[in-house]
């Protein structure tokens, strides 16, 4: 009797498991479907679309907020979004001492900026505050220029650490780098996603380990994993806030090359514990899950909003 017990258990085990996976997954694709709703709410109310803002520099390094905070609004966070302090450049308030912001994003954390089925840390304590990790990132563009895959692309940052230590940060995606008095990048909307909405990405997962050639260990290495964490992800001049920009393949293990080396590189690797691939949001408001075999020259077209391919998802 107790070895059909045995047995009878060694074979629903792993359709419970294989359930519980596919409600975790359900769960994460939902999370992606409420930020691109938010997205798509916080354009109605701006005519723009969320960006990422920096550099900072020095005393106020810490000031520049993410991408999700612009979203607080639309995820049912207007309390906290209203205790924060704001300056005229859309970044936190400018001042000699930001961690007033600190102080109120301490120990803040949004269930719906987690996977359920990520491996990653979901805090990170920095000078004393408990702030929280994401498993999303933004979509800044693509490292390769999607017609021509052999050239960087032309719509990207390549100043200072950006070229020569970070990886430079692209500008032709969804969810771009925003510094008016630096770059003189611009705000953008939908209308400027020539491609169209349903062919480009603006949202991923960043919710595994990644490993790295240089010492072949999994190690935390998304976007938001570095001082800010969620909720500004920049403490130096040149580092961007939650953003990636996509070169290599969904679950690439990282080549010894600037990039993904760190969570403060420009091209942290898209991510997934669910087999077989990641969960992205689509400009358009939908979600999908796209394979981690995806050639990197699709990659390059879905997550570039003007390349002029109009390259359906795949």
């Amino acid at each position: 009797m107790i070895a059909i017990i045995g047995v009878l258990i060694a074979l629903l085990l792993p359709a419970v498991q294989a359930a519980r996976e596919s409600a975790r997954r359900m769960s994460c694709s939902n999370n992606l479907k409420q930020l691109g709703l938010a997205m798509h709410n916080y354009h109605d109310t701006n005519d723009a679309l969320p960006f990422a803002t920096g550099p900072k520099k020095g005393s106020t390094a810490r000031s520049c907020r993410s991408w999700s905070v612009a979203l607080f609004t639309f995820m049912e966070q207007q309390a906290v979004y209203d205790r924060l302090r704001f300056g005229n450049d859309y970044n936190f308030d400018p001042g000699e001492n930001p961690k007033d912001n600190f102080t109120v994003l301490n120990g803040l954390k949004i269930s719906g900026l987690y996977c359920p089925s990520s491996d990653r840390v979901k805090t990170r304590t920095d000078s004393g505050y408990v702030l929280q990790i994401i498993n999303y990132a933004g979509i800044a563009g693509s490292y390769y220029d999607p017609n021509n895959i052999t050239t960087a692309s032309t719509n990207s940052i390549t100043y200072g650490h950006f070229a020569s230590a970070y990886g430079h940060v692209a500008t032709n995606g969804s969810i771009i780098y925003y510094d008016p008095g630096t770059i003189g990048a611009s705000i953008i909307g939908l209308a400027n996603l020539t491609d169209g909405t349903s062919n480009t990405v603006c949202f991923a997962e960043q919710s595994k380990l990644v490993k790295s050639t240089s010492d072949n260990k999994f190690a935390e290495r998304g976007a938001s994993g570095h001082r800010g964490a969620g909720w500004n992800g920049s403490s130096a001049d040149q580092w961007s806030g939650n953003i990636t920009t996509v070169r290599w393949k969904i679950n690439a293990v990282c080549p010894n090359t600037i990039g993904c080396q760190q969570p403060y590189h420009s091209s942290t690797i898209i991510t997934s514990n669910h087999s077989g691939g990641a969960q992205f949001a689509v400009v358009d408001g939908s979600a999908r899950f796209i394979s981690e075999t995806t050639a990197e020259t699709i990659l390059y077209a879905i997550t570039s909003r003007n390349d002029q391919r109009a390259e359906p998802l795949p």
